[in-house]
C-alpha cells in the first residue's frame, strides 16, 4: 500500500522504518528536510509539501507539535486536504483538543475524503518495541440507526464478558469502514472458555440474533486460558 507521512521528528522517524519493513511504500514530509535524510537513504520516499505526500499516497499520517501544525499541514493549498483522492484517508496521530479535530475533519469532509483523529499511546521506547496504541475515533453517524445499535449492543456485550467472566488484562476493540461493510472486533488476553460451557449466560446467543437483524456474520474465537475474539461484519 502506499502510504504517506507527515512530521518525522521524535516519533514519526520511528514509525516510518517499521511501516516499510512491513512492505508498504511511504512517502515522506518534514518542515526540515536534514531530519528526513536517514529515512530517504533507507529507502522512503521525499515529497516537497503535504500536499505532495497525499497525491502519492493512499492513507496519510501525520504526527506534529500541536493543533496549529496539525492546520498548517493538513489544510490549504498545499495541504494533505488538497492532494488527497476523493474517498482517500487521513490519520492524525497527534494529541490536540477533539474540537480542533473535529474542525479539521469538517474541511476534509467536504472536500470527499476522511479524517480520522488517532493519538499514539506511547514513547519512543514502545515504538520500538512495537507496542505503542493508537487511540482512533471518527465518524460513522450516517449508518442506519439499526446497524449502529447492533454494533453497540454486540461491543457491550463483548466488553461485558471480558470485564465479568475472562479475568482479561487487556482488550482491544477495533471498528473499521471498508468497501465491504463494516467490521468490529473484541479481543481480550483473559481465560477463555469452552463453548459447551459456556453458551449459557454469556449472552452469545443474543449477539447471534442482533448480527442477523443487520444480515451480520458474527464469530467467536475463543479457547480455555487462550482469551477470546468476538468478530462481527455488517456488509453495506
Amino acid at each position: 500500500m502506499n502510504l504517506g507521512f507527515v512530521g518525522l521528528g521524535a516519533m514519526g522517524s520511528l514509525i516510518v522504518p517499521r511501516l516499510m519493513v512491513a512492505g508498504h511504500t511511504v512517502t515522506g514530509w518534514n518542515r526540515s528536510r536534514d531530519k528526513a535524510a536517514d529515512l530517504i537513504a533507507a529507502g522512503m520516499r521525499w515529497a516537497d509539501t503535504p500536499r505532495g505526500v497525499a497525491e502519492a499516497s493512499d492513507i496519510v499520517f501525520s504526527i506534529v507539535a500541536d493543533a496549529k501544525a496539525v492546520r498548517a499541514c493538513a489544510l490549504g493549498p498545499d495541504g494533505i486536504v488538497a492532494g488527497l483522492k476523493k474517498g482517500g484517508i487521513y490519520i492524525d496521530m497527534s494529541t490536540i483538543e477533539p474540537e480542533e479535530s473535529r474542525a479539521v475533519a469538517q474541511e476534509f469532509a467536504k472536500a470527499g475524503s476522511i479524517m480520522l483523529d488517532g493519538p499514539l499511546s506511547g514513547s519512543p521506547v514502545t515504538v520500538k518495541a512495537g507496542q505503542a496504541s493508537i487511540m482512533v475515533g471518527g465518524d460513522f453517524s450516517d449508518l442506519p440507526d439499526d446497524v449502529q445499535l447492533v454494533l453497540y449492543r454486540v461491543a457491550q456485550e463483548a466488553l461485558s464478558n471480558a470485564a465479568r467472566h475472562s479475568g482479561a488484562a487487556r482488550v482491544d476493540v477495533t471498528l473499521r469502514r471498508g468497501p465491504e461493510g463494516v467490521d468490529l472486533s473484541v479481543a481480550d488476553d483473559g481465560r477463555g472458555f469452552a463453548f459447551a460451557e459456556s453458551e449459557r449466560g454469556l449472552g452469545i446467543g443474543g449477539m447471534r440474533e442482533r448480527a442477523l437483524l443487520v444480515d451480520g456474520e458474527l464469530t467467536i474465537e475463543s479457547r480455555p486460558e487462550a482469551g477470546t475474539t468476538v468478530r462481527l461484519h455488517i456488509p453495506g
